[in-house]
């Protein structure tokens, strides 16, 4: 077998991994005509620390959900998601590699004026993501209401008034966290088989 056949082989055999993974870890929704795939929990430390090759998180824990990133990292985590996948077409994935931010300077600070370009980066990437099919980006507000409120109309899932008890079934906050982050997953899902 040659070199590229062997090649095309696993390209395949990877994207029909990535396919089975998205099939487990993210739910496909539909907003007011539009599809769009979101992940079941947060991102977790070990994933994100996979990708980014840093983990700034106070609440240490592979399971835990990665915290204390800014939203230009979770845009370029999202980037370097789309450059990884096997479903992305290399000609979309040419058009992004332009916005790559190397993950030095992704763990440090966003509000200094040193990082204009990577900033720049950054929001064009997010921008592109929009409008490219099968990149990895971050929902829209509206569909991350849609998508936490799981079909319901009401102010929370179980209805318009505040309730601790099934509040507790679904996340975790203030009073019910102890002041810390816990792993993905353990609470409720909603409707919609999203988590936390």
């Amino acid at each position: 077998m040659e070199n590229h056949e062997l090649e095309q082989n696993l390209k395949k055999l990877i994207s029909k991994k990535l396919r089975q993974l998205r099939g487990n870890k993210y739910v496909r929704l539909n907003q007011g005509g539009r599809d769009f795939w979101i992940a079941k929990c947060e991102t977790t430390q070990s994933e994100f620390n996979a990708v980014m090759w840093y983990n700034n998180s106070s609440h240490k824990g592979d399971d835990y959900p990665v915290e204390r990133v800014s939203w230009y990292e979770a845009v370029q985590y999202c980037l370097r998601l789309t450059l990884e996948s096997g479903d992305v077409p290399e000609s979309i994935k040419e058009q992004i590699r332009g916005c790559y931010v190397d993950s030095g300077l992704c763990s440090q600070t966003w509000s200094n004026m040193g990082f204009f370009d990577a900033v720049l980066k950054t929001e064009a990437y997010n921008d592109l993501a929009e409008s490219l099919p099968g990149c990895y980006r971050l929902p829209t507000d509206d569909e991350w209401e849609y998508a936490c409120r799981g079909g319901t109309t009401t102010k929370y899932i179980w209805g318009n008034s505040w309730n601790p008890t099934e509040m507790n079934k679904y996340g975790w906050y203030n009073s019910n966290s102890g002041g810390t982050t816990h792993a993905v997953g353990l609470k409720n899902p909603n409707a919609y088989g999203l988590y936390d």
